[in-house]
């Protein structure tokens, strides 16, 4: 976990913009999580974004190319992948939230990213309870790989 934070935290001095994307996978396999979103991740963004592992099923991604609403359309695409891949028997919840240099620290873009999260989580319990489809009607408003620090990839 600190590999990615400390290039979180790096990436916010330094970046004109910064995206990031909290994920949370449910229902695999502890052992299938990063397989998981790797195979997927790597079919929707381009090499110089960053994913590491956050918690035991929680991921980070961090893109200093992507504003907000980008990040958003790469996410339901992301979404649609991994509900075709995987259908019920997991659950991809995601959170997102963009740095503005000098406006947001560290801390708040984590907290912002959280939030988003658990109200990605929320709906997609009514959204279950309701029989809705995860994906439809869904919204969610560097350096060489040889020396990334280890549990982080390029996607």
């Amino acid at each position: 976990m600190a590999g990615i934070l400390a290039v979180l935290d790096n990436k916010a001095t330094s970046a004109r913009k910064l995206s990031l994307a909290r994920f949370d996978i449910c229902g695999l396999s502890l052992n299938s999580t990063e397989d998981a979103l790797r195979g997927i991740l790597s079919g929707v963004f381009r090499g110089q974004d960053l994913v590491g592992q956050f918690s035991a099923t929680e991921f980070l991604l961090l893109s200093d190319e992507l504003d907000g609403t980008e990040m958003a359309q790469s996410i339901n695409i992301v979404r649609r992948a991994f509900e075709e891949r995987y259908g019920r028997e997991g659950t991809l919840l995601v959170g997102i939230a963009t740095l503005e240099p000098g406006h947001n620290s560290v801390e708040e873009l984590l907290a912002r990213a959280e939030q988003s999260l658990q109200d990605d989580r929320r709906q997609y319990q009514v959204e279950g309870l309701l029989g809705l489809s995860r994906v439809l009607g869904s919204s969610v408003s560097v350096q060489s790989e040889s020396t990334l620090s280890p549990g982080l990839w390029k996607v």
